[in-house]
């Protein structure tokens, strides 16, 4: 077993595998993202990732292979604070709803939303760099639905004046 196969658990060494002789290692990442309502699964999404090496795993791989993991999780980071923030403004847009519809007062909106925050609230953070902003880009483009940057910074919790400086100095 190499170094690499026992410290990740996304690395499974295999004995000859096809023909090859010699050492074959499997990277296999399953991510799956599920959407609940009131603890109950509503759907889920898995998608599989596989790579096969035969023989001895060169640094280049090993780096390559940890930058698509790390992706592949900042994506899904990504996935689930869209998803998130999607049931948050649901949330606060319902919230309105019953507030506009006189059965709710006006301090009982303002209540409700400091008591708790985490149902109806999005928090906005810094884009750190250029990766993050191709994950989001790609997700954006995926959905196929023409975006404002205040929609984007919304759906995905970032700063959208950091979206534009980013996107400035990707155009230098």
């Amino acid at each position: 077993m190499n170094k690499l196969s026992e410290n990740n658990p996304f690395i499974l060494p295999q004995g000859q595998e096809q023909g090859h002789f010699g050492q074959s290692t499997i990277i296999d990442q399953l991510t799956t993202i599920s959407v609940y309502q009131e603890k109950m699964p509503i759907w889920s999404l898995q998608a599989r990732s596989r790579h096969t090496f035969n023989g001895d795993i060169s640094k280049f791989y090993t780096d390559h292979l940890k930058h698509i993991i790390v992706y592949n999780e900042k994506k899904e980071d990504y996935y689930l604070t869209g998803i998130k923030n999607l049931i948050k403004k649901n949330n606060f847009l319902q919230l309105s709803l019953t507030t506009s519809d006189d059965s709710e007062s006006e301090a009982d909106f303002e209540k409700e939303i400091s008591d708790h925050p985490h149902k109806y609230i999005i928090d906005i953070k810094p884009l750190d760099n250029e990766r993050d902003l191709n994950i989001i880009s790609e997700i954006v483009k995926k959905i196929g639905v023409e975006f404002t940057i205040d929609d984007v910074s919304e759906l995905f919790s970032v700063d959208n004046d950091c979206i534009l400086k980013i996107a400035n100095n990707i155009e230098k």
